[in-house]
């Protein structure tokens, strides 16, 4: 399955997107688009592995269930993740001011048909 494909589709769409990445448990980078960007993938994939693991075992320890939707606003970026099986990530990283709402429902999308290819 060409997963880029549907990572270019959540770029296009989405005003202020600047890249999708989808990683693997180990923060491995499985696919990404576009392929240059101004953000490190493999860095951000390697941290954000971790930080998204240890954020889903803290809402399962406190009883809150499944994360379905990770949104951090950060001062240069906003990074609307969503966790697939098997601990895969897909992650949309967008300028300040990115359309966040039109992100998720596009991530959602996309997660949809990249599900069926892991």
């Amino acid at each position: 399955m060409d997963f880029r494909q549907y990572l270019a589709s959540v770029v296009e769409k989405v005003e202020g997107a600047v890249m999708t990445i989808l990683f693997d448990p180990d923060g491995m980078v499985v696919a990404l688009f576009p392929e240059t960007s101004p953000f490190d993938a493999e860095g951000l994939a390697a941290r954000y592995a971790f930080l998204f693991r240890e954020l889903i075992l803290a809402s399962t320890r406190a009883g809150q269930g499944e994360i379905r939707t990770i949104l951090m606003e950060l001062e240069n970026a906003s990074v609307v993740a969503l966790p697939l099986k098997e601990g895969y990530v897909l992650s949309l990283i967008l300028k300040p001011g990115g359309n966040v709402g039109r992100g998720i429902f596009e991530v959602k999308k996309a997660a949809f048909f990249l599900e069926k290819g892991l």
